[in-house]
């Protein structure tokens, strides 16, 4: 059936009192049970990524736009698949597909990196609207509110970040609308890194109030 993810706040870990191996194993159990969870938002649904997908996320990541603003390697259709195999087993990251509510079509992805050693609260997050008739809409907008909902609630993130290309305005602003601030700046790969970090209240008032998860059906 359907879970209002709000309702989890009232089970939330007080993740100060757990040392971060306790962290990474309780993430790791949430990610595997969560494996065909999908999320449900007003526009946008947030699914698995399954190999039905594949295809069309190889399709995408052939425009040299996407893969500057991703910070992506160009993958074969066969790097692809395994890869796919791969993120769906990995405790580390967290992959959605993103479809639009009313078609059920691909829109674009969502993800999170679990990769700072010396902080398992910290949340890498990336977003891409792949379609260009669904951008600056609000897509990426309530995209990155249900994930961000979802990963505070359920696997633990307290600090997100966002690394953005430096010509990249867009998503710096997109960013910067929900509250992230810029923290650095790499020379070397010429990005910034946006963070954010919510208190408690924010998880909803600037989050999202509601949300729902269920089982994915293809």
């Amino acid at each position: 059936g359907l879970w209002p993810a709000s309702s989890l706040l009232s089970s939330v870990h007080n993740l100060s009192s757990l040392v971060a191996t306790d962290v990474l194993k309780w993430r790791a159990e949430a990610l595997r049970a969560d494996r065909d969870t999908v999320i449900i938002g007003e526009r946008v649904l947030l699914v698995p990524y399954m190999p039905e997908h594949v295809a069309k996320y190889h399709e995408w990541m052939q425009d040299e736009t996407l893969l500057h603003n991703t910070g992506s390697e160009p993958q074969t259709l066969e790097e692809e698949v395994e890869m796919q195999k791969k993120w769906r087993e990995d405790t580390d990251k967290c992959t959605f597909i993103v479809l639009n509510a009313q078609d059920k079509k691909m829109i674009g992805d969502i993800n999170f990196f679990f990769y700072e050693e010396d902080d398992p609260c910290h949340a890498e997050i990336n977003v891409m609207v792949a379609e260009p008739a669904f951008r600056r809409q609000g897509y990426a907008t309530e995209m990155l509110k249900l994930m961000m909902h979802y990963g505070y609630t359920r696997l633990g993130a307290r600090t997100f970040a966002a690394k953005i290309a430096a010509d990249n305005e867009a998503s710096v602003q997109l960013f910067t609308a929900l509250g992230f601030e810029k923290e650095s700046f790499s020379n070397a790969f010429k990005q910034h890194t946006l963070m954010w970090q919510p208190a408690p209240d924010q998880v909803t008032s600037a989050l999202l109030d509601s949300s729902n998860r269920t089982a994915y059906t293809p």
